[in-house]
């Protein structure tokens, strides 16, 4: 669970709400989120955050190259301040090569992936 994995478990806990963000697109194998740790949590924020996220992403046009290499980093505009609230940084990834047996999006694989304190993927990299 992302409540165990960094420095700020109530932060981590609530981002654990932008898990049930809905793959965009077949491309993009995950979405990595780096949390703001200088925010505090507003259970208020909860929904907005969750759907901005997803329009966010979801007016994505990830390329290929990016998406393969070091990711596509998603631009936050001003349209989303909740987003811009939370996350330092959005980055989408291609899916895995022969990746795992789970699929991208799937309960055992979620697609958005918080990343925490020191910057490790809790899933390995392509």
């Amino acid at each position: 669970m992302l409540s165990d994995i960094g420095k700020n478990n109530s932060l981590e806990a609530f981002l654990a709400a932008l898990e049930s963000v809905q793959p965009t697109s077949e491309r993009v194998g995950r979405v990595e989120i780096y949390p703001n740790y200088g925010t505090t949590p507003d259970e208020s924020e909860k929904s907005i955050l969750v759907g901005q996220f997803a329009k966010c992403l979801g007016e994505q046009t990830p390329d290929a190259p990016s998406l393969k290499s070091q990711g596509f980093r998603v631009l936050v505009s001003a349209d989303y301040p909740v987003v811009k609230k939370y996350l330092e940084k959005t980055v989408m990834k291609a899916p895995e090569k022969g990746g795992p047996p789970e699929k991208a999006g799937s309960p055992k694989v979620p697609w958005v992936q918080l990343v925490p304190s020191g910057g490790v993927a809790p899933f390995p990299r392509s």
